[in-house]
């Protein structure tokens, strides 16, 4: 990708990095349970960054075979 992150909070320098694979950081439950209980920043709206803006910069990947099982911490897709 070509780009470097940094940052004293692992939870907003993964946020910032998912969404520059081209995923949406709302999928990833490590993020979500972290964001519901207060540690780390993982609301993309307040995290600071430095450089050119995130959009300039997406990659997009593609998710691996058993992504959907991953997601199954969601309850709708886990009731679906």
């Amino acid at each position: 990708m070509g780009v470097a992150t940094a940052g004293v909070d692992v939870f907003a320098v993964d946020t910032v990095m998912i969404r520059l694979m081209g995923f949406d950081p709302a999928d990833v439950g490590v993020l979500q349970y972290a964001g519901e209980r207060g540690l780390g920043m993982t609301d993309e709206a307040r995290i600071d960054v430095v450089g050119p803006p995130l959009d300039a910069l997406i990659c997009v990947f593609l998710p691996h075979e058993k992504a959907r099982l991953q997601r199954q911490w969601r309850t709708e897709e886990v009731a679906g």
